[in-house]
């Protein structure tokens, strides 16, 4: 089968080209206008000294529901508007029970007792101590999937499964942790409590003797509950919490 020639264009034809698009453009829109911005001086330098999104950015979370009662409920990430794979520290999805925390970096301690040698009580300056690793983290919030009896066919993507986001996380490895405070042999389960006011519920990240080995030896997905850091950015009440 004959291999069809393909046509081979010089500068001098590429540039006809171009310029004849331009002619056709030009006369459809009229001759390109250079931007203002180019014409005079930006901003200071540090202006503000935090970095903040751009003012022409309208990304934004918004509540899932009207909360079962103050401070109870859910924000979702835009992800039918995001490129990428990180999810930007001010889209990342939440999920709170008693509203937003204040914590006081200072003041939050990190409790770890039970079947250990050496319980122990971490201040923020212990944890920053330890080795430290960098990891991208998924996380989803279990309740992601909204019920389906009320749908709405104007819902996008955020609507119906905003609750997922991806983060670098900086922190301790859990290991680390149970390493240092001398993990019991034939430990069964491990418990993460939350700060916050809504300190009641308990989670068990772990069951059975050789899953919290396990959690001893590689803590892969745990170690993040020891997280300090999301994207270089200390973590804040709102942007989850300064360890468990």
């Amino acid at each position: 089968m004959p291999v069809p020639s393909v046509p081979r264009f010089g500068r001098r034809s590429f540039l006809a080209g171009v310029l004849g698009l331009g002619g056709g453009a030009a006369a459809a829109e009229g001759p390109l206008q250079v931007p203002d911005w180019t014409l005079r001086p930006g901003a200071g330098v540090a202006t503000p000294a935090y970095g903040v999104p751009s003012a022409f950015e309208r990304l934004a979370r918004r509540p899932r529901t009207p909360p079962a009662f103050p401070g109870a409920a859910s924000t979702d990430t835009p992800l039918q508007h995001l490129h990428g794979t990180v999810t930007p520290n001010g889209l990342h999805c939440e999920r709170h029970h008693a509203g937003v925390p204040a914590i006081d970096p200072d003041r939050h301690r990190l409790v770890v007792h039970g079947r250990v040698e050496r319980p122990l009580i971490l201040t923020m300056d212990d944890i920053v101590r330890f080795p430290a690793v960098s990891r991208l983290h998924f996380l989803e919030c279990s309740g992601n999937t909204p019920g389906w009896q009320k749908a709405d066919p104007a819902w996008t993507v955020q609507d119906t499964h905003g609750l997922p986001s991806c983060a670098e996380w900086t922190g301790v490895e859990l290991a680390t942790i149970l390493a240092e405070a001398g993990l019991r042999p034939g430990s069964a389960w491990v418990r993460a409590g939350v700060s916050g006011a809504g300190r009641a519920p308990r989670y068990r990240v772990a069951a059975g003797a050789a899953a919290v080995a396990r959690a001893a030896s590689v803590a892969p997905a745990a170690g993040a509950a020891c997280a300090r850091k999301r994207a270089a950015g200390w973590l804040a009440g709102s942007r989850r919490r300064p360890g468990p």
